[in-house]
């Protein structure tokens, strides 16, 4: 997989999941300890310049979901 595609499918990842568990913006940009721009970034499909590493790993913590899950598979499809 390239660096295109995971960027696309976590940014689909993430908005499936914000939607799904009827956050809010701000709720989820929290969750991941974010600015609301970078969240917004990033659910529009481009990775923003400022989501570090430890984003991830507060997403998957809270979604109890492995990162690889996060980058590699659709959530919405399983």
């Amino acid at each position: 997989m390239n660096i295109e595609k995971e960027t696309a499918v976590l940014s689909a990842n993430v908005k499936y999941l914000r939607e799904h568990y009827h956050l809010t913006r701000a709720e989820m940009a929290g969750i991941m300890g974010v600015g609301l721009n970078t969240l917004s970034t990033l659910e529009n499909g481009e990775m923003p310049k400022r989501l570090k590493s430890d984003s991830l790993i507060l997403l998957s913590r809270h979604f109890h979901l492995p990162v690889n899950d996060l980058l590699y598979t659709e959530l919405k499809d399983i």
